[in-house]
């Protein structure tokens, strides 16, 4: 347990001059095995179960989703052009040097990374790799479901969030037990 005040533990001193810094309250966005990212005042920090906290992650200006694999490779989808980058770990991400291109998929909207599988989801299909973003393969959604959102597992189910066609929101969740092969709607 950690003292939280001075009078409980004396060698917790106030800064004699300057301000201390507010990083806010850090909000949780993604994790890994050991890894996860957390977004606050001051930027994105990764937090490490041995290495503590990183950061802050250097990001692209076009970065638009941020997933963390369960290898806790740090992956960045940036929407306009559908790049697609990895920093191998949140070392390598403190540096805009750390990440590589890994492919581009024009009008990608989402993504995820986990059990293997790396998925990209445009509005009416998904691309999905088993071979860290070399080849992909493209399923085409239901016929009028439109996709917002997707995220793998970490046993492999895709669980995908979208809306069909003339419905109302909140919309409606499909789920593939075979890597994107098939889709079917989900019972909640």
């Amino acid at each position: 347990m950690l003292p939280t005040s001075s009078s409980s533990a004396p060698f917790l001193e106030s800064p004699e001059r300057g301000i201390t810094p507010t990083f806010g309250r850090p909000v949780f966005l993604t994790m890994g095995e050991h890894v996860s990212v957390h977004m606050t005042g001051r930027g994105l920090f990764a937090v490490h179960s041995e290495r503590g906290v990183l950061g802050p992650l250097a990001l692209s200006e076009q970065a638009t989703n941020l997933v963390v694999d369960e290898h806790d490779a740090i992956w960045l989808l940036s929407r306009e052009g559908g790049v697609i980058q990895r920093a191998e770990d949140a070392i390598a991400a403190q540096k805009e040097t750390g990440y590589e291109e890994v492919t581009a998929i024009p009008g990608a909207l989402t993504f995820d990374a986990n059990a293997g599988i790396l998925a990209v989801g445009e509005q009416t299909r998904v691309h999905i790799s088993r071979n860290g973003g070399k080849t992909f393969t493209t399923r085409p959604l239901p016929t009028g479901y439109l996709l917002s959102a997707l995220f793998v597992r970490y046993d492999g189910v895709m669980v995908l969030l979208g809306v069909q066609s003339g419905e109302v929101p909140p919309g409606r969740v499909l789920l593939s037990h075979d890597a994107g092969e098939s889709f079917v709607p989900s019972s909640f």
